[in-house]
């Protein structure tokens, strides 16, 4: 490693612990985060936890595990908080959640492009969004956890076929054993990634079938939900939410503050694209296709899921961070001046909302 990228890269693990801990600031302040469905998690984590030393959750409550795409907080939670207490695992994990999505979209950015770049750090941006202040953590933890999958995929692009099906099974299989709508967000990208041409070369199907393969396990655990061949209910909401939902990835508390936040981001973007300072990898494009495609087809309610159609912009954006660099932007210091002065802003309402609501938690 030379000394020069050995200095992007310190510079870029620093600027990601430091802005890491911005992000964290919100959760490491309050005891109980004003997130939506955030006291019924915590509710069932406590019965998990304290079920078999508890004799009257027993006679209310028993545990039955199955193959449900929509288990990684009890997956994880209830363990921890044997330990640490089941407020402090809670956490912990939402902590670890946003950390794994910053996270990920950096690792991702750096396997797709083989240099520590600054611009995934925008990914930090994203991490309070509708999705989260609703209490999708399952899905957002397992959407954390795609994103690290993919990078691995492409990681292990040389290596035995065998060992690269292995280990994509397997992670494959916790994606979709975390979330449903995440492991669809996955398998749409890693479908692509082997479809998609790459160094000159054509579309591929049988360059795919490694991928596809990866998928087998979690298409059989579904069929084998006691949900699966249930009732199949489809609908679609009105047709014009589809334009305002990305604004969900913004959308905290100020609607005046959020917009401009959303307007001044979106209009930088398409410059950028259009003008050529912000560069697309060519098969990762594909990846953002094919989500951005099912997020425009995506119904409002499916099987038993409502808003699943909301919960993609988000995948969207991260993958969208985490396939452009901004080696071309003639600008990058007054860029990344502006998108750090948007986020200390925002996470300065976020503390201030959150710390009132603690006290009326209290």
């Amino acid at each position: 490693m030379t000394s020069k990228a050995g200095a992007g890269r310190r510079a870029v693990l620093t600027g990601f612990v430091l802005l890491g801990l911005l992000a964290l600031m919100p959760i490491l302040s309050v005891r109980l985060p004003p997130i939506l469905d955030y006291p019924n998690h915590l509710a069932r984590m406590h019965i998990l936890a304290a079920l078999s030393s508890t004799p009257d959750l027993a006679r209310f409550y028993r545990v039955h595990w199955s193959p449900l795409p929509n288990l990684a907080l009890d997956a994880v939670v209830p363990w921890v908080g044997r330990i640490t207490g089941v407020e402090t695992a809670m956490r912990l994990f939402l902590g670890a959640t946003l950390l794994g999505l910053a996270g990920g979209a950096l690792v991702l950015h750096r396997t797709v492009f083989q240099r520590w770049s600054l611009w995934p750090l925008a990914a930090f941006l994203l991490l309070y969004n509708r999705m989260l202040l609703w209490g999708f953590l399952n899905y957002l933890a397992a959407l954390a956890v795609a994103l690290w999958a993919l990078a691995a995929w492409i990681a292990l692009e040389r290596k035995p076929a065998a060992l690269r099906i292995a280990i994509g099974a397997m992670l494959a299989t916790f994606i979709y054993l975390g979330h449903l709508a995440a492991f669809g967000c996955y398998a749409l990208s890693i479908a692509a990634l082997g479809l998609a041409p790459a160094d000159g070369s054509r579309w591929s199907l049988r360059r795919a079938i490694p991928a596809i393969a990866t998928l087998v396990p979690p298409a059989l655990l579904f069929l084998l939900a006691p949900t699966s061949g249930g009732s199949v209910e489809i609908s679609y909401g009105n047709i014009f939410r589809k334009f305002d939902l990305p604004v969900s990835l913004f959308d905290n508390y100020d609607r005046l503050f959020d917009g401009i936040t959303f307007g001044i981001l979106l209009i930088a973007l398409i410059a950028g694209l259009l003008r050529g300072g912000l560069v697309m990898d060519s098969r990762m494009r594909w990846c953002v296709a094919a989500v951005l495609l099912a997020f425009l087809l995506m119904p409002a309610r499916l099987l038993s899921a409502a808003g699943i159609d909301h919960r993609l912009p988000v995948a969207i954006a991260l993958l969208f961070v985490a396939s452009t660099d901004w080696t071309a932007f003639r600008y990058r210091r007054g860029v990344a001046g502006v998108l750090l002065a948007l986020l200390v802003v925002r996470m300065g309402v976020i503390e201030t909302v959150w710390l009132k609501a603690d006290r009326q938690y209290d």
